[in-house]
């Protein structure tokens, strides 16, 4: 009977005891899961705001500037904008690879002026939740003639925690 009553009160303090110990390790995933689970759902949800122009670092294609043409990504909203400048260093990266297999494009007298729909093809790829209406390759002084007219954003900085910025440049 003792025996029984030992066994009991082991597995009441076992009950007892066991929430306390699984909670930090069980807590810490469910709320990983909770927080994915988030951003999955913001993901989804469609980003308003008014169109915006993205105006991105000179071209250069095969280690030389490419006669400092720069990319000019016309965006849905200015929340793109922001994302994109996130990340400007995949962006960059992607702009830097295409300038190098495509010199023909980045070159001033062989490009076709106007829009670029295998640099925004290439984009639209690389960022697959970013609505991006159209890649202009423009000198830089040159994009406030576009039509339609926008607000324009460059990134600014060196950190991860970028923000488009409206740009100086614009007039």
């Amino acid at each position: 009977m003792r025996t029984n009553r030992t066994l009991l009160y082991t597995l009441l303090a076992f009950l007892a005891i066991a929430p306390l110990v699984l909670v930090p390790f069980l807590g810490a995933r469910f709320i990983g899961a909770l927080s994915a689970s988030e951003e999955q759902e913001e993901a989804l949800i469609p980003i308003e705001g008014d169109p915006v122009r993205l105006v991105t670092i000179p071209l250069m294609g095969s280690g030389r500037m490419a006669n400092a043409l720069v990319a000019v990504i016309d965006l849905a909203a200015r929340d793109h904008a922001t994302y994109l400048c996130q990340n400007s260093q995949y962006l960059n990266n992607e702009l830097i690879m295409f300038a190098d297999t495509h010199p023909s494009r980045i070159d001033p007298e062989a490009r076709v002026p106007g829009r670029d729909p295998q640099l925004a093809a290439v984009l639209r790829q690389a960022f697959p939740t970013i609505q991006i209406d159209a890649v202009h390759l423009l000198e830089p002084t040159t994009y406030g003639a576009l039509y339609p007219p926008r607000e324009v954003f460059e990134c600014q900085g060196q950190s991860y925690g970028r923000i488009a910025r409206p740009s100086e440049a614009i007039e």
